[in-house]
């Protein structure tokens, strides 16, 4: 099985609902991974957005049940289902748009994310060729560090930049984001738990009838995932944004899709 690289850059705030309430002030949380708690897209509920992004671009009914495998209709005789030639991994966050006094914002990212990419990356055997991230950085607590001289002075998320002299090697802006900055984990699982939180309201005939509250991923937020597939489908070459989580009809979950890599290797 081959395995390729992508990354999706939110164009709009994203909420792919956990179906979960917060038991509080939040009636609607998103889908987060279960051992960091960081922001993530289920793997449903990409291959998911993927087939109606599919089927809005007028592929092929048998090429769709190809890619993600054919419907049961509403019978409950599973013996004629086939599974999808491709198989999809969850998404998972890359980099995080944070406030600064400086800018609108700084795409943040921390040394654990690094690490699990590159694991995955080597796990996966596939080579990013230009792209090397380093993961040896050394980042202290409540010191966000970046190597680029034009952000000194700067304040992310009321944290002080410190220049790093030595060049750390992580500014890869197709899979991280401009204007780069490392964070430490502590203070980046600290800033990520606490989603910016929007209220919707129902109307009915020009009626408030349920006021909501719900979180969402700020745009500008960068994921990464893997599809399977010994023979990936040109759908995935395509530059048209796709539409992830609920909201569609206000503009939420609009992203840019972006293939990083295809694998050097074959892996059984």
């Amino acid at each position: 099985m081959k395995y390729h690289f992508f990354v999706l850059r939110s164009l709009t705030n994203m909420h792919v609902g956990s179906g979960q309430s917060s038991y509080g002030i939040v009636d609607n949380i998103v889908q987060r991974d279960p051992l960091t708690n960081y922001p993530i897209i289920h793997s449903s509920s990409i291959k998911g957005a993927f087939r109606v992004w599919a089927e809005a671009q007028k592929v092929k009914e048998a090429d769709i049940n190809t890619i993600f495998g054919n419907k049961n209709n509403g019978n409950d005789d599973t013996s004629s289902r086939q599974p999808g030639s491709h198989i999809f991994f969850p998404a998972r966050l890359l980099s995080y748009p944070m406030r600064s006094n400086m800018a609108h914002y700084f795409n943040v990212t921390s040394t654990e994310i690094l690490k699990e990419l590159n694991e995955d990356l080597q796990r996966f055997k596939v080579d990013l060729n230009h792209i090397k991230i380093q993961t040896d950085v050394s980042v202290e607590k409540n010191k966000p560090i970046t190597d680029d001289i034009s952000l000194q002075g700067a304040n992310i998320e009321s944290h002080l930049i410190v220049l790093q002299q030595q060049q750390h090697n992580i500014s890869a802006a197709d899979i991280l984001g401009n204007k780069l900055v490392l964070m430490h984990s502590d203070n980046f699982k600290e800033i990520v738990s606490r989603l910016p939180i929007i209220s919707r309201n129902h109307l009915e005939n020009g009626m408030s009838k349920n006021l909501f509250y719900e979180e969402v991923v700020p745009r500008q937020s960068y994921f990464g995932f893997f599809i399977a597939a010994e023979q990936l489908h040109d759908i995935f070459k395509s530059n048209e944004p796709i539409q992830i989580g609920a909201n569609a009809t206000v503009g939420y979950g609009f992203c840019e899709l972006k293939q990083i890599s295809s694998p050097q290797n074959s892996q059984a």
